[in-house]
């Protein structure tokens, strides 16, 4: 009778192993599954961050490209002023 109990006893705790067994296996699997989740949100991130900089890279570039043309067009002004000025020069002294 004790062999009896002691075998059952034994089988127990064998299904009561493989319970934990698989409990461990699902948490590594699920430790495993959030590690690939984390590294693809830290890739997404680190590509987000490089969008960004690019993006405030391309604003800057846009503010000083307007500058620029800005700059010109009131060199081209000045130039329009100072052609007309020298156009009347010219009429006035033709008069002359």
């Amino acid at each position: 009778m004790e062999v009896h109990q002691r075998r059952e006893e034994l089988d127990r705790r064998m299904l009561l192993l493989l319970h934990v067994d698989d409990r461990v296996c699902d948490a590594l699997m699920e430790l495993e599954a959030a590690k690939q989740k984390k590294q693809t949100l830290t890739q997404l991130n680190q590509s987000l961050d490089m969008s960004a900089r690019e993006v405030k890279l391309r604003n800057v570039s846009v503010s000083i490209m307007q500058n620029q043309v800005k700059e010109l067009e009131e060199e081209e002004n000045k130039l329009k002023l100072q052609c007309e000025q020298v156009k009347k020069e010219l009429d006035n002294d033709q008069e002359v």
